[in-house]
């Protein structure tokens, strides 16, 4: 296997979810791996790293939305809030005149 692929497993490693003696244990023996076996590890950990990037954006996306969806519902409470004020300030006003 060459140097940049073991490189590349070592930096996915580093961002995987994996176990740390797993990755240990891994990284300790990735010499002794079949080619084969290293470059599938390798297309497994790429993929594993995909599918977290992907499950972050998802996570940033949803955190967005509520955050937009707090912000739009803290206006229309404040909206709501307002009309009420007016709505009871109106009614006092009206009894005074009486």
């Amino acid at each position: 296997m060459e140097q940049k692929d073991i490189s590349k497993i070592g930096e996915l490693l580093a961002n995987s979810p994996l176990d740390e003696e797993i990755k240990k244990s891994i990284i300790e023996n990735i010499d002794r791996l079949p080619e084969y076996a290293a470059q599938e590890l390798l297309s497994l950990l790429q993929k594993e790293n995909a599918q977290l990037e992907r499950v972050s954006q998802i996570l940033k996306e949803f955190e967005e939305t509520q955050n937009e969806n707090w912000e739009e519902l803290g206006t229309q409470q404040q909206t709501q809030a307002s009309k009420l004020v007016d709505q009871i300030t109106t009614e006092i006003e009206d009894e005074l005149v009486k």
